[in-house]
């Protein structure tokens, strides 16, 4: 199950938020042998063309790094969209929802 936070961004900044993702147990997950996608869209039932992709970084820390630069992020729409981030497990293929809530993006 993912944790629902809601996140804000400048329009024209660089922007980024940092997850810290847990083990069952409590412990830091080592996110290096994920892949990792972070998407944000109008609305959770957006259609496909409508979702744009954040960049992302896992790390050995449990930590994962979502951001926007500010060239994408001052031609990004301001408002308020919904936003995900998923972690693949590359040896396993299976698929982790770390994260989802509302993403801001302020004028």
């Amino acid at each position: 199950m993912s944790r629902v936070i809601n996140q804000a961004f400048d329009k024209g900044a660089n922007s980024s938020f940092a997850i810290q993702v847990k083990d069952s147990n409590g412990d830091d997950l080592d996110m290096t042998g994920f892949t990792l996608s972070a998407i944000y869209k109008k609305h959770a039932n957006s259609y496909a063309n409508t979702i744009q992709t954040l960049e992302t970084a896992g790390y050995s820390n449990g930590y994962v790094v979502v951001s926007m630069n500010s060239a994408i992020s001052n031609t990004a729409d301001w408002g308020r969209f919904y936003y995900y981030v998923t972690a693949t497990q590359v040896a396993t293929n299976t698929v982790i929802r770390i994260q989802e809530g509302i993403l801001t993006i302020r004028p």
